[in-house]
């Protein structure tokens, strides 16, 4: 995705060159975030390739939930709480700098998606009866059900995928829903479409260690000066200057709302990176931030005066922190010959296409260690021939979907996995992939890039994950220890008696407050007693027929 700049460079035509951003994210201490529900989401990044002026010309990288997750623009008011895999609120401030200077330069927009149904954005329930399952998200969680970061409490949750609005949005839609099972707004067919930042995605990249971006240059583009921006944002951030309250949920489901309701605090950090493009290699670094996006949705004014990166951007000032993966010191500072750096961007020198061939394809493609929520993709390296030399490959690029199978156009939207680093033709490979859904169907595709956007055919393995029982606290804690799965027809009837039946009155408030209070120990006997689970599901027979019937008089 990318905006030419006047006439292509005749010079770079049979060549090809690659640029190369660096970068090092920093965790949050153990001490703020002992359960690592913080850092879950790890930062949200853009790069992108601007004029000297800051005008935007291509994106580089974007970050999958940004870029496929739809983070900036689904259902939801933009100051809900939060917790791992949360489906609700638009982060209009997410990478706010990237967004509207990028729908500036191109005088494109996306439609921005609403609650649908004529529901409320300030609700977090009562989809059910409009809306399919949900293949990423998980039922939003309040703080006592949260065990662990990234493990949804149950597989089986239905949540508003939204509708298109009359307003119109930075940031592209959700890409990652396959069908609609006769129940989503029928405008959900198009998010998927709509999305063109898709093919720039990128795992979120992990703190501890160097994210390399690899980007091939088009041969359009025309020699000359650029700036290459890095913004940088994370959740949970907060600090005395920027601290936010979170919207509470307007339909009663509780007092205090779902998730953590710290979530909102310090704005997106820019670096900015001058480079020149032209035959020869060339390194350049950024220790300082040039500015930060705003912190909380822009008003129309200032969103119409934006038409370059620094339209959208404040100056650094004492606002901002810089204690270890806070605010400034989200990024590692990194030394080299260059100097001291948070930001690293590197353009290869060009080389002749003349006699390069397209890599060979990887040899033993699989995936291995499966779980519940984790695959491991293997493979051995591959190499590029070029008469008697054999050449490492490029790039790897490994994407994943629900289903059993993958096409080469839906592998261009697929999500990304972490990146692997290049070796030698016969050295292993091996990539984790997180974050799946418990017993669903998925099917994992590679490419293999060379010199001269040269590319293998795409590769594919199909795999199941494993079911999961018990991993995590999930709402209706003894009837699933009795029934043996979150999934079981009679949980989800009475999960769904509870959330619109129970939690629409004070009596039945304070019936199941009383119930999370006292369940959890009994259930964890339960699970390891078949004759006593027996006995309560007995027990629970009419209390699961008068939820059934409670539901059809509502």
């Amino acid at each position: 995705m990318w905006l030419g700049l006047g006439a292509a460079a005749e010079a770079r035509a049979d060549t090809c060159q690659t640029l190369t951003v660096e970068l090092q994210p920093v965790a949050y201490s153990s001490a703020k975030d002992p359960k690592g529900v913080y850092e879950a989401g790890g930062p949200q990044v853009a790069i992108w390739l601007a004029d000297v002026a800051g005008k935007w010309v291509a994106d580089i990288a974007v970050t999958r939930m940004t870029a496929i997750l739809g983070l900036g623009n689904r259902p939801g008011v933009w100051n809900f709480g939060s917790s791992p895999k949360f489906p609700y609120g638009r982060r209009l401030f997410d990478l706010p700098v990237w967004a509207y200077s990028r729908a500036a330069s191109r005088g494109l927009w996306y439609r921005e998606v609403v609650m649908s149904a004529s529901q409320p954005e300030t609700t977090l329930g009562w989809h059910e009866n409009v809306s399919s399952s949900e293949p990423y998200y998980c039922r939003p969680l309040r703080h006592e059900e949260q065990v662990d970061a990234i493990t949804c409490p149950t597989p089986s949750f239905t949540s508003c995928k939204g509708t298109y609005s009359d307003r119109r949005n930075p940031y592209p839609p959700r890409n990652d829903i396959s069908h609609l099972a006769g129940r989503d707004d029928p405008s959900v067919s198009g998010f998927s479409a709509d999305n063109d930042v898709d093919v720039v995605a990128t795992a979120t990249p992990a703190a501890g260690r160097t994210a390399s971006f690899v980007w091939t240059l088009p041969p359009e583009l025309a020699a000359g000066d650029y700036t290459v921006l890095v913004e940088v944002n994370k959740e949970y951030d907060q600090n005395d200057a920027h601290r936010y309250q979170a919207q509470a949920d307007s339909m009663g489901l509780t007092e205090q709302g779902y998730g953590n309701q710290n979530n909102l605090g310090q704005p997106s950090i820019v670096w900015r990176v001058p480079i020149r493009v032209d035959e020869h290699a060339k390194i350049a670094t950024a220790l300082d931030a040039a500015g930060y996006g705003a912190p909380t949705p822009m008003d129309d004014a200032r969103i119409g005066a934006i038409a370059v990166a620094a339209d959208a951007m404040s100056p650094i000032d004492g606002t901002i922190s810089d204690a270890p993966g806070s605010g400034l010191g989200r990024l590692l500072v990194q030394s080299t010959t260059e100097g001291a750096w948070k930001v690293r961007v590197q353009t290869s020198d060009c080389i002749s296409c003349v006699g390069i061939e397209a890599p060979d394809p990887v040899e033993d493609f699989h995936v291995e260690q499966l779980s519940a929520d984790a695959a491991s993709v293997e493979f051995t390296q591959t190499g590029v021939r070029s008469g008697a030399d054999d050449l490492p490959a490029r790039s790897y690029e490994v994407r994943f979907v629900q289903g059993t199978s993958m096409t080469a156009e839906q592998f261009e939207s697929a999500s990304p996995a972490p990146t692997i680093k290049p070796a030698p033709r016969g050295a292993p490979a091996r990539v984790e992939i997180t974050s799946l859904k418990p017993d669903m169907e998925y099917v994992v595709g590679l490419r293999v890039s060379g010199p001269c956007r040269k590319q293998t055919a795409m590769q594919t393995a199909a795999f199941r994950t494993t079911p999961i029982k018990f991993k995590t606290v999930e709402g209706c804690f003894i009837a699933t220890a009795a029934y043996g799965s979150a999934l079981e027809p009679e949980v989800e009837l009475l999960r769904r008696f509870r959330d619109g039946v129970l939690l629409r009155s004070v009596p039945g408030r304070m019936l199941t407050a009383f119930y999370y209070q006292a369940s959890p120990a009994l259930a964890q006997r339960l699970r390891a007693a078949e004759w006593a689970r027996d006995m309560v599901r007995l027990s629970l027979g009419p209390l699961v027929e008068l939820a059934r019937v409670g539901l059809a008089l509502r």
